[in-house]
Formats: C-alpha cells, sequence, structure tokens
C-alpha cells in the first residue's frame, strides 16, 4: 500500500499525461480548422488594391501542455513585419474580418473606417474603404466549439482507457483491504 503523499503525485502526474494525450488527439482538428477558417477568409474576397501577405496562418498557434490544451492568437506570433503593427492586423483581419485597411494616418477620408492605401510599392495614397467578410475567427470559434461539443465524450473515453492501461497497477497500490 502506499502513502498519500505518493497517490497525490501519481494524480497529478496522471492529469498531465491526460490533458497532454487529450490535446495531442485535438491538434490535427485544431490545425486544420485554424487552417481552413483562414483560408475561407481569404477566398471571400480577392484584393486589387494590395499585396497579400497571408500572416493570419502565423498569428493562430495550438498549444499543448501539462495544464491542457489552449490556441494562442496573436499578431506578435507572425514573423512577419507589416506596415502596422502586427496586432492591428489581427484585431483588424482576423477577428473582425477586414480584408486589409488602416482606421488612421494623415489626410485619412473617414477616421475610424478600414481604407486602403494605394499603390504599390510604398502606398502613398488612400484608396477606398476596406472590405469586410466573415471574420475568420468567428469560423473558427463556430467551428471548434461544435468539434468539441461532438468529440469531447469520445476523446475523454479514448484518454482514459490509456491511462487506466498506463497508470492501473501503479493505482492498484493505493487500494486499501
Amino acid at each position: 500500500m502506499g502513502n498519500i503523499n505518493g497517490l497525490v503525485k501519481l494524480a497529478n502526474q496522471i492529469a498531465k499525461d491526460g490533458n497532454r494525450q487529450l490535446g495531442n488527439l485535438q491538434m490535427p482538428h485544431a490545425k486544420r480548422m485554424i487552417k481552413n477558417s483562414i483560408r475561407r477568409f481569404y477566398g471571400a474576397y480577392r484584393p486589387q488594391e494590395y499585396r497579400r501577405r497571408y500572416s493570419l496562418y502565423q498569428m493562430i498557434k495550438p498549444v499543448i501542455s501539462d495544464t491542457g490544451f489552449k490556441i494562442q492568437m496573436s499578431g506578435e506570433l507572425a514573423n512577419i513585419q507589416h506596415r502596422v503593427d502586427n496586432n492591428y492586423i489581427y484585431v483588424n483581419s482576423y477577428q473582425h474580418g477586414y480584408h486589409g485597411g488602416a482606421i488612421s494616418g494623415e489626410g485619412h477620408p473617414d477616421p475610424g473606417t478600414p481604407y486602403w492605401r494605394t499603390p504599390e510599392p510604398d502606398y502613398p495614397h488612400w484608396g477606398g474603404p476596406a472590405v469586410p467578410t466573415k471574420a475568420p475567427d468567428i469560423i473558427f470559434r463556430t467551428w471548434w466549439n461544435n468539434f468539441v461539443k461532438r468529440n469531447s465524450g469520445p476523446f475523454k473515453t479514448v484518454v482514459l482507457r490509456r491511462l487506466v492501461k498506463t497508470y492501473g497497477e501503479q493505482l492498484s497500490q493505493y487500494i486499501y483491504e
């Protein structure tokens, strides 16, 4: 028979292992949904006014840790530097669904409304209003929430079976007769 400290230590190890295993099951689905939600956003509008850099793909990153599976979302994750701040691109495009556009700057025709600057390469003039479509954030969160509702039970069952197989013998020493 083991002591209570050993049981607590084993329980913590099982929790970490379970979180990682659950994350490993979720990871490929999350990556696919992230990619497809951004692809759908990019596919909704073909810009004539600017050249797309596809940096949104770098701003969303699923991560597995001992405490569970999470999805990091930030402009700071992108290794492409935009004329404007990467977090502005993340908020304006990923969260709000605008295809390009700046909301301020010298001579802006309607401050607060995203407008393109044109033409390439240095974008010296204000163009028209940026086109909004359905934001990738909304697309992804809808898909992800539906996925989790449908699969959390089966995934947890798979993980639980694996944990019992891995730790069952160790746990049995804590059963008191």
